[in-house]
């Protein structure tokens, strides 16, 4: 793999969508996986997941993701909803894999924050 791919982009080169899958380096050199739930004016409301790849995929199983629940020691912190300031995430160094879909499952932790009129990180 080679790190250089993840110099940070501007927000208008990653390609935010709502629904798309990204990577983004962790510091284990491997890549954790997103999801894009939501966009709004402030920032992007995204889904972290527990999947830790080795390498770049073509594409990504999404029936595969998984979110490391209290009971799952030694597993990979994902978030089910996570407020990310653009700024904040323009310095992620995300990569774009693919399109997906957002269920409305997904989306329960957002309205959540919505409600509870959230800020971001």
């Amino acid at each position: 793999m080679n790190y250089t791919d993840f110099i940070p982009l501007s927000l208008d080169a990653i390609e935010l969508r709502e629904g798309s899958l990204y990577v983004v380096p962790q510091e284990s050199r491997q890549l954790k996986v997103l999801k894009v739930l939501k966009l709004d004016s402030h920032g992007a409301h995204i889904r972290m997941y527990s999947n830790l790849l080795d390498d770049f995929p073509d594409e990504i199983d999404q029936t595969m993701l998984w979110i490391a629940g209290r009971d799952d020691l030694g597993a990979e912190l994902g978030m089910g909803h996570l407020p990310i300031s653009y700024q904040t995430l323009s310095a992620w160094g995300l990569r774009r894999i693919q399109h997906g879909h957002v269920s409305e499952d997904e989306l329960e932790g957002y309205h959540v924050w919505q409600e509870a009129e959230g800020g971001y990180f």
